[in-house]
């Protein structure tokens, strides 16, 4: 039977950084997940492996247009950072789990929806309104 936990944190927090370290060492979990973009996770795996002394970052970005990236910082107390080297160190499994970069770099070049802030519906419900946009008659699908 397996036993999945979630933590959430904040980035670059001290404070979460240390209980999520102590969760961890009570814990012992055989695998960890962590908020990266899934398609650099061989990056995310170099940098556990490198003998790296924060600050570090990851920037990824549009090679047809070099203004369009994002920025992945690691401080010594980012609780990302600091769940990295535990699961290196412990022989932990560790997956990189968020939406992959290069969806977010796609999804930038979008036109953006444009959404009547003031429609009274969309104040009282937007999962409802956003249901209906889709196509949906009833918002709980």
């Amino acid at each position: 039977m397996s036993d999945l936990r979630v933590f959430g944190i904040r980035h670059h927090g001290p404070g979460s950084a240390r209980r999520l370290l102590q969760a961890l060492e009570q814990w012992q979990p055989d695998a960890v997940l962590i908020e990266f973009p899934a398609d650099a996770q061989s990056e995310l795996l170099q940098a556990g492996h490198l003998q790296l002394e924060p600050p570090v970052a990851l920037v990824v970005y549009d090679q047809q247009d070099i203004q369009q990236a994002y920025y992945y910082p690691f401080a010594r107390f980012s609780p990302e950072w600091q769940a990295l080297q535990w699961a290196m160190r412990e022989g932990a499994v560790v997956q990189a789990i968020d939406l992959p970069i290069t969806h977010q770099l796609a999804l930038r070049k979008r036109p953006q929806l444009q959404v009547n802030k003031t429609d009274p519906q969309l104040q009282r419900d937007p999962l409802g309104e956003m249901a209906r946009i889709a196509g949906y008659d009833d918002r709980e699908q």
